[in-house]
């Protein structure tokens, strides 16, 4: 699987809410709030600031 076909279906993800719930109180893209996809060696794969992830 490509990473930037993962890095879109996190973010995808990551602004769904269900339908019963109504929408998001909170979301990954709030300044307030650091979401991250770790591997199981502990490296950042996404993250939104590039910077902090290990992948080149």
């Amino acid at each position: 699987m490509k990473l930037e076909f993962l890095q879109r279906k996190f973010w995808a993800a990551t602004r769904q809410c269900s339908t019963v719930d109504g929408p998001c109180t909170q979301s990954c893209e709030d300044s307030d709030l650091d979401c991250f996809v770790i591997d199981n060696n502990g490296f950042i794969l996404i993250s939104k600031r590039s910077r902090e992830s290990d992948h080149v």
